[in-house]
């Protein structure tokens, strides 16, 4: 056997040790991975085969944004494909399209964790928010929020009534259960702020 050829060996088996290395270190990272996760209140929910298919990110979760790095990370190299549910205001709107754009297989959603209580009507061509309905006992009830009223804020956003829909939306998905704010009508020409806890 030549030099050269016994150089080939030596990088050859160099090579796989390190290869195995690389494996023991992968699963090791992503048991640790998962732990973090659910150190700070992600859930990870739907496992098969050792890896997670689905994971809920509750508004009570005290991660910030390298958890979230490390959630994307997971998914990009363990289940491209999984669903994720960002509950309440643990993600803003950016956040989720670096996720989209990461994991464009990735069924993501982004609710809310809390709810009015309210039945609306949408007008396509204006995007108004009506109230058609009130449930009892709900936060919008108990605040105040009568049916014909327009929404036109929640807490510190406020919003042209032309736009209340969408605003409405991305508003709502700020909120947390137990929270005290204010929602913000028009009734009868006039514009009344209502104490609300959500």
């Amino acid at each position: 056997m030549n030099g050269f050829n016994l150089c080939k060996i030596i990088v050859g088996g160099l090579a796989i040790l390190m290869a195995s290395e690389t494996v023991l270190h992968s699963e090791n990272a992503t048991a640790n991975d998962l732990s973090r996760l659910e150190t700070v209140g992600v859930q990870p929910s739907v496992v098969s085969d050792g890896v997670v298919h689905s994971f809920i990110v509750p508004s009570s979760w005290s991660g910030g944004r390298r958890d979230l790095d490390l959630l994307q990370h997971y998914c990009q190299l363990h289940n491209r494909s999984c669903h994720i549910r960002f509950v309440g205001p643990v993600i803003c709107q950016e956040r989720l399209r670096q996720f989209r754009v990461a994991l464009p297989k990735a069924r993501l959603e982004h609710e809310a964790a809390v709810g009015l209580g309210i039945v609306h009507k949408y007008f396509t061509h204006e995007s108004r928010l009506i109230v058609t309905g009130v449930s009892p006992d709900s936060p919008a009830s108990k605040a105040g929020v009568l049916k014909g009223d327009i929404i036109v804020g929640i807490g510190d956003y406020r919003w042209p009534e032309q736009e209340s829909q969408d605003a409405y939306y991305f508003a709502i998905r700020k909120q947390i259960p137990g929270q005290r704010s204010t929602i913000t009508v028009k009734r009868n020409g006039a514009t009344l702020s209502l104490p609300i806890t959500f």
